[in-house]
């Protein structure tokens, strides 16, 4: 019999390396011309603020990490690598156009909201109910927050994703679009706005 599936709150630094792996593996077609490098991505997001425990929730099996959600709200946000960060990885010129060029994909998360910031599932993990129990947990920390609302955004052309966010109650509220060259350098055009409204805690 397969062991649980556990979800967890944070993270150890032992697990740190094997995180950021998921998010680049999920994310590397977005991002990978700007971070370069799965090995630049795991030092941008290095011991330190770069990838912060407390809005980082991990899916294990045993000790397998199969999934990664990472959070933002008011209070903070899992992937908040500072100028230093980057400047440190890429150099003191190239690091802040890399950071300012990643900052033109994001936004501060509104105000009441819990916003799932990035949720990245092992290839071998897919369709194994994962991504619902992370978005599970997302849900329980935006009650216990005082949270009004969930929210993430997803690619247009993502059907898959959105067809998981859908079957968990999100609904897309509003859709954007990327013009030449930033399309180009991330390797998309359109992106949608999903919302959830948040559980009272009554069950």
């Amino acid at each position: 019999m397969p062991e649980a599936l556990i979800i967890r709150r944070g993270f150890g630094e032992e697990q740190r390396q094997a995180a950021v792996s998921i998010l680049w593996e999920a994310f590397a077609g977005k991002l990978g011309r700007v971070l370069r490098s799965r090995e630049d991505a795991v030092k941008v997001l290095g011991p330190g603020p770069g990838l912060d425990p407390g809005h980082t929730v991990l899916a294990l099996r045993g000790d397998v990490l199969l999934g990664v959600m990472a959070l933002k709200d008011r209070s903070g946000e899992a992937m908040g690598a500072s100028l230093r960060d980057y400047a440190r990885t890429y150099g003191r010129l190239r690091g802040p156009i890399r950071l300012a060029l990643l900052a033109l994909l994001g936004e501060g998360a509104p105000a009441n909201t819990l916003m799932v910031d990035a949720l990245a599932v092992a290839a071998e993990a897919r369709g194994q109910g994962v991504g619902g129990r992370l978005l599970g947990e997302a849900e329980a920390i935006t009650t216990e927050r005082g949270h009004r609302e969930l929210a993430l955004d997803v690619l247009a052309d993502n059907l898959g994703a959105i067809r998981l966010y859908e079957r968990n109650g999100y609904a897309i509220t509003s859709s954007g679009r990327l013009w030449p060259p930033l399309s180009t350098l991330f390797g998309f055009t359109g992106y949608h706005r999903m919302t959830k409204p948040a559980s009272d805690g009554r069950g």
